[in-house]
């Protein structure tokens, strides 16, 4: 009787249990089915959302008839990622059909539509100038930069300061720039704030940047020249300039001429610098008293010309012996005056020079014949003139 009993009740028992299974494996399987397929979207809190139209308000005047609907939002990204906005991906333009459309210009006749996540912001340009953006100036300080100027100028987006005695600039500048040509020329301040922070990554010409900014002395030396091809006149009687720029990208760069000429105390280590590129070298360290900087490394493989390259350069006597100066064509006044000099050139290859007046001028001590290049006669006959 006791084996019939506890053969029901384990009959009773099964149904039990499998329901129990059936019942949990259901509930795991819907679990699984929600997490696969979420139904929430995310949305940016309103906070971020007030941060963007905000920038949007701020940059309302900041673009001109040179950029695209596409260019308008990869500017305010910039300035969004500065604020600390997320998943910039998801800002974008509401019609992409629309990322090639030049501004048209005028008053508020530029209306984007932007959209963040599922969220529509729109943006109304107010003033979009032919070919120009206008700087735009602190009320408290006029010599506070807070909307940086710039204009096309032939196929480049010029940097256009010309306020000459600013001391401080907006920490971004514009994507658009790609050229500094005399953008700080004359400048009077020796510390500009912000210009350190600068994203220069853009920038294709430097020439004449900081000609005659004769108290300029901002640390530059982060500034990313890794597309400039012109550095001709960069500090062009720049003084007081002395900061280390020898991790600067040259490796594109095509000019170097008279690009420290003037700078009196410059005088920094250049050794590392890729000049691989230079065609010319002329009066590139003229009247740069100071300068002694190493620069026994450099390829100057298809350096032309170095017309009064170290040209009253006085303190300058680097060991340059070894110098590929096979493509140089013009060697006039290169070492005028350069008193402290001393180095044998015996092993330069000077082919290709077709003149060198003045080459060793008022410097015969230093450079006498045992230690000048082996010019052809005819350009010997002129070396002292």
């Amino acid at each position: 009787m006791k084996n019939i009993l506890k053969f029901l009740s384990v009959i009773t028992l099964i149904p039990t249990t499998s329901l129990l299974v059936i019942s949990c494996t259901s509930q795991t399987k819907e679990t699984t089915k929600k997490t696969e397929n979420p139904t929430q979207t995310l949305s940016p809190d309103k906070q971020t959302i007030n941060k963007i139209k905000n920038i949007l308000d701020q940059q309302s005047e900041a673009f001109g008839s040179f950029h695209t609907f596409q260019d308008v939002v990869d500017q305010i990204k910039v300035y969004a990622k500065n604020e600390g906005i997320k998943e910039l991906d998801k800002l974008e333009l509401l019609d992409k059909k629309l990322a090639n459309k030049t501004l048209t210009l005028g008053n508020n006749k530029n209306n984007l539509k932007l959209k963040y996540f599922d969220i529509e912001i729109p943006f109304v340009l107010k003033n979009v100038l032919e070919n120009e953006v206008k700087t735009k100036y602190s009320s408290t300080n006029p010599n506070e930069i807070i909307q940086l100027g710039y204009k096309k100028n032939d196929n480049y987006i010029q940097l256009n300061i010309e306020n000459k005695t600013i001391t401080k600039v907006p920490v971004t500048l514009p994507l658009k720039i790609n050229s500094f040509y005399e953008a700080f020329d004359g400048l009077k301040s020796k510390i500009v704030t912000n210009l350190d922070k600068w994203d220069t990554s853009n920038v294709k010409i430097l020439t004449n940047a900081f000609n005659n900014a004769k108290n300029f002395n901002t640390n530059i030396s982060n500034w990313n020249t890794s597309k400039v091809t012109d550095m001709s006149g960069v500090f062009f009687d720049a003084e007081k300039f002395d900061q280390p720029i020898g991790k600067w990208n040259t490796s594109k760069v095509t000019d170097m001429s008279a690009m420290f000429f003037g700078a009196k105390n410059f005088n920094q280590d250049l050794n590392n610098w890729d000049v691989k590129n230079v065609k010319n070298m002329a009066q590139m360290f003229w009247d740069a008293t100071k300068f002694n900087g190493k620069i026994t490394n450099w390829d100057v493989s298809n350096v032309v010309s170095t017309n009064n390259m170290f040209a009253d350069a006085e303190s300058f006597n680097q060991d340059i012996s070894n110098w590929n100066t096979s493509n140089v064509i013009s060697m006039d006044g290169m070492f005028a005056r350069a008193k402290s000099f001393t180095w044998s050139l015996r092993k330069w290859n000077v082919k290709k020079v077709v003149k060198a007046q003045g080459f060793r001028i008022e410097n015969k001590n230093n450079l006498d014949d045992d230690k000048i290049p082996p010019f052809k006669n005819e350009v010997k006959e002129y070396i002292d003139d």
